[in-house]
């Protein structure tokens, strides 16, 4: 199975949703490994939820840990291709890791995307890809534009205000790398309500 578009699926915590992406054709699985955080897992956790799943690339997921850290954390965890971050300047003491990078960022008015246009000469050069993310921001006319002029100079991924509805639209109009989906909490161990993540990946399929 393989789907039309590029899709990232943040901070898998259970073997449910890593099974279930991978089965979909969804390109990268990320793993919250960020010391602390509420959704984050263990290097134990990651080798065996990782164990299980095949035909799919690996990130690491950190919020304000130092690169020192991250690296050590790492190495704990085989396969990793991916390594996100949200502090910009750990982006230089990370790129010669032998990791492709993530800058993830918080965008909450449109403005915010116009101050990242500066930027996207930088991330282009340096082959990081740009994950959008927000809390209140809307994918409305304007903000896909302006998501459309970083998507001509960077690679991005947009996280944020994405539902069945929408997403042919915003990967037509904007033309990103991909969009990134939430993972979830088990409702048990094993069982899973997917109908919303579901939704948005069955829009996605490609017939065989």
């Amino acid at each position: 199975m393989s789907l039309s578009a590029f899709v990232k699926i943040n901070a898998v915590n259970n073997l449910s949703d890593a099974r279930y992406c991978a089965g979909m054709g969804v390109q990268l699985t990320g793993f919250c490994l960020e010391p602390g955080h509420s959704k984050s897992i263990t290097a134990d956790k990651y080798r065996e939820m990782t164990g299980w799943i095949s035909g799919v690339e690996l990130a690491g997921e950190f919020e304000h840990s130092h690169p020192e850290q991250i690296l050590e954390i790492v190495q704990e965890c085989p396969g990793l291709g991916y390594v996100e971050v949200r502090e910009e300047a750990f982006l230089p003491m990370l790129m010669h890791a032998g990791f492709q990078l993530i800058w993830k960022v918080q965008v909450e008015h449109p403005e915010h995307l116009d101050a990242l246009m500066p930027k996207t000469g930088y991330l282009n050069t340096h082959n990081i890809m740009l994950h959008l993310v927000s809390e209140h921001l809307l994918l409305d006319d304007s903000v896909v534009e302006k998501i459309g002029h970083l998507c001509r100079n960077c690679e991005v991924l947009v996280g944020f205000d994405i539902n069945a509805a929408n997403v042919l639209d915003l990967l037509e109009t904007a033309q990103p790398k991909g969009i990134s989906l939430e993972g979830g909490e088990e409702i048990k161990p094993g069982f899973k309500d997917f109908d919303e993540l579901s939704e948005i990946l069955e829009i996605l399929e490609e017939e065989e």
